[in-house]
């Protein structure tokens, strides 16, 4: 999806919320800022090192200093687990296969304390995009299983594009408890799997409650 203005600006009231920019950030996917004056293309890593944020990108591309992990299994590497004060997912949990082991990662990376930051594609929307997509609602069950603090729960409406509604979400991660589930069993059938969407679901247009940005 990449970085837009209106998800730059998210990012930042985000940032400040952890008290200071020197934040350790990992950032899902090898992001590109668009749309920003004297920014717009730009990898977003060459940016966030230039404000000061110890930046790590994650990305089986491995473009841009990117780590090549797979976030469809447990991440192996130890030394990333608990690291980062601040967690991006700018679209690319919707393409992960593995939606259990995609946010358990997510859950593992982040410190106590830490801030998770998710702009996906809202249910409804960017037909044809990816292999999932969201609700609101998930996220409100992702805050109460795994005592996340919500931050911030919204829709961002593109203003030139009607088909590419996001859910916008913060949360702070408030406990050092593992990931709610066990394993992967049942991660799909379960109350909060049933709040996003697979590939092939019905496009009736869930209505779900909307703080619109």
């Amino acid at each position: 999806m990449g970085i837009s203005i209106q998800v730059w600006k998210f990012l930042h009231d985000s940032i400040r919320s952890t008290g200071s920019y020197e934040v350790k950030m990992c950032e899902l996917g090898n992001q590109i800022i668009y749309g920003i004056p004297e920014m717009d293309k730009v990898p977003s890593k060459a940016y966030f090192e230039s404000i000061g944020i110890s930046h790590t990108s994650i990305d089986m591309n491995g473009l841009d200093g990117s780590l090549r992990i797979d976030l469809s299994v447990p991440i192996e590497d130890q030394s990333l687990v608990g690291q980062f004060d601040i967690i991006t997912n700018f679209g690319t949990s919707e393409h992960v296969s593995n939606q259990y082991c995609c946010f358990r990662n997510i859950h593992e990376l982040c410190r106590v304390g830490g801030i998770i930051v998710h702009v996906v594609p809202l249910y409804g929307y960017w037909k044809k995009h990816s292999e999932y997509w969201y609700t609101q609602e998930f996220f409100d069950a992702q805050s109460t299983r795994h005592q996340y603090e919500m931050i911030a729960n919204m829709v961002i409406e593109k203003p030139n594009n009607k088909t590419k509604h996001q859910v916008c979400v913060a949360m702070r991660k408030t406990s050092g408890l593992p990931f709610g589930h066990l394993n992967g069993d049942g991660f799909h059938e379960s109350e909060i799997a049933g709040l996003f969407f697979k590939e092939g679901a019905t496009w009736n247009f869930k209505k779900n409650r909307q703080e619109k940005i």
